[in-house]
């Protein structure tokens, strides 16, 4: 007996044209000021607000935010007058990634600096060894199937597993360590504004990586140790797309039950440690610029999930973050029945919407996009 054609159809109507499809409604939980108004304060001080942009799972080229920048600097009316590419190499002289660095200017008050990661050329040879044999069997595969398991699981959850691999994962930090490193060396002051903007994987990556990168400072000299809490107390915002920490966190849980351990510190926990940490030399009434932190998600993104406050932090007593998610759509629905889920996973950086909101900010009151559920009587 013949299986029904209809869903699959149906499917390829959904991914491959756009009529009948619709996006939900965009929900932002929390007001935050913008990245204009971040611009306008650095440059107030005759400084740069500077932008590190890193790339999560699956297989990313120098170049891949190149959109998102460029339409930063339409709505902002700056001119990109830089463009440099560092390949950046482990220890034996192997590439392992790329630092992009963009200027766009106007005039000489109007500076912002983007730093475009690259770190995929770390795992690339490592997935294309191991899927090697399994990608003999592509031209078998249904085309949407092959797109999906080529690019979603083997080019991209592979770089979680190989990540949440403890004897790999210093391959895969090793680029951003290296990036990080660079940043810090170049010309950066205290007058001068960072923003994270992470994607996926590499919000949890990026985070490791400046605890490691503080580890290693604090045994070099004290001019070298000081220099990454300095751009720690100068981060205004942390924007976070397509966020796996949960699912991440799940490698850090201790399933001995007769071996209880203290629970380890999240990794953005302890880049707060290290921002009060590094004014306390001020003296009791130092204070800190509160961290905004926006945590964007497409709810058809099956790699992504909302986040909350305890997901990030578990002690912020004098309150120096702000909070809240963003839900927003990057790949509509079919007829409400399905999403292309590469798109809705990768389409950040390609997002209009998401673009103009980030640079404007959000105004409105304070609002709860995912309300608990009713209790069910007996």
């Amino acid at each position: 007996m013949a299986s029904n054609p209809l869903p699959i159809v149906l499917l390829s109507l959904a991914t491959g044209l756009g009529t009948g499809c619709r996006c939900t409604r965009t929900c932002v939980e929390s007001p935050f000021p913008g990245l204009k108004a971040e611009l306008r304060q650095a440059n107030t001080n005759g400084a740069w607000l500077r932008l590190l942009i890193v790339h999560g799972m699956s297989n990313h080229t120098q170049g891949y935010s190149s959109n998102f920048v460029d339409s930063i600097a339409r709505k902002l009316k700056l001119d990109r007058t830089r463009t440099d590419v560092t390949g950046l190499t482990d220890p034996a002289g192997n590439l392992n990634g790329y630092l992009t660095t963009i200027d766009l200017t106007r005039n000489a008050t109007n500076k912002l600096r983007a730093y475009e990661l690259t770190w995929s050329p770390a795992t690339y040879a490592e997935k294309a060894s191991r899927f090697e044999f399994d990608s003999r069997l592509n031209p078998k595969r249904a085309s949407l199937n092959r797109k999906i398991k080529s690019e979603l699981l083997n080019d991209g959850f592979a770089d979680a597993v190989l990540y949440l691999n403890s004897q790999f994962r210093p391959k895969i930090q090793e680029p951003v360590t290296n990036a990080i490193f660079r940043i810090l060396a170049d010309d950066f002051t205290t007058k001068d504004l960072f923003v994270i903007i992470t994607h996926s994987l590499g919000s949890k990556l990026t985070f490791d990586c400046l605890n490691l990168l503080r580890e290693q400072l604090s045994r070099a000299g004290q001019e070298q140790a000081i220099t990454l809490p300095n751009l720690a107390t100068r981060t205004s915002y942390v924007i976070m797309l397509a966020n796996q920490v949960p699912l991440l966190r799940l490698g850090e849980t201790n399933l001995v039950t007769d071996h209880w351990a203290q629970p380890k510190a999240s990794a953005v926990q302890q880049f707060l440690d290290m921002r009060r940490q590094a004014i306390e030399p001020q003296g009791p009434n130092a204070t800190l610029p509160t961290l905004k932190i926006v945590a964007v998600s497409d709810p058809n993104d099956l790699l992504s999930y909302p986040l909350r406050r305890d997901d990030l932090v578990s002690e912020d007593p004098n309150q120096t973050i702000d909070f809240g998610n963003v839900f927003m759509c990057n790949a509509p629905a079919f007829v409400g029945w399905v999403a292309n889920p590469l798109i809705a996973h990768e389409g950040y950086f390609e997002n209009p919407k998401l673009v103009k909101l980030l640079l404007n900010g959000y105004k409105g009151k304070p609002r709860i996009c995912l309300k608990e559920p009713p209790t069910k009587s007996p």
